[in-house]
């Protein structure tokens, strides 16, 4: 249970929408520039907020430099509530513009 302190010094159950709120900010603060992506499981808690409460399917990557480091964030397609269409070149595109030597690719479950 998360308790908040409220203004007159009393702490109470803090409700679910502080949490979320709260957790999507700590999430955002995760994927800034130059954090270092270095395993799998930062990986999946820096886009798992992002695109993991979604009702359609989405499709992002994470593009890093050769230090692993996150140059951008960026959703690249959306679809329906159980498919995405996926164009190979756009992400191509993109890394060679943001000129990463990584790209950690990432998507959604809405539907199970």
């Amino acid at each position: 249970m998360l308790f908040i302190k409220d203004q007159s010094g009393d702490y109470l159950p803090a409700p679910k929408e502080i949490v979320f709120t709260e957790a999507k900010r700590l999430s955002s603060y995760q994927l800034r520039r130059g954090v270092r992506i270095n395993s799998s499981d930062v990986a999946k808690a820096a886009v798992q907020n992002k695109i993991g409460n979604h009702e359609c399917e989405m499709f992002a990557c994470l593009f890093l430099d050769s230090a692993h480091r996150l140059l951008c964030f960026k959703e690249m397609f959306r679809g329906s509530v159980n498919c995405a269409t996926v164009h190979p070149r756009e992400v191509v595109k993109e890394a060679l513009r943001l000129n990463a030597a990584a790209v950690i690719l990432a998507h959604n479950h809405p539907s199970g």
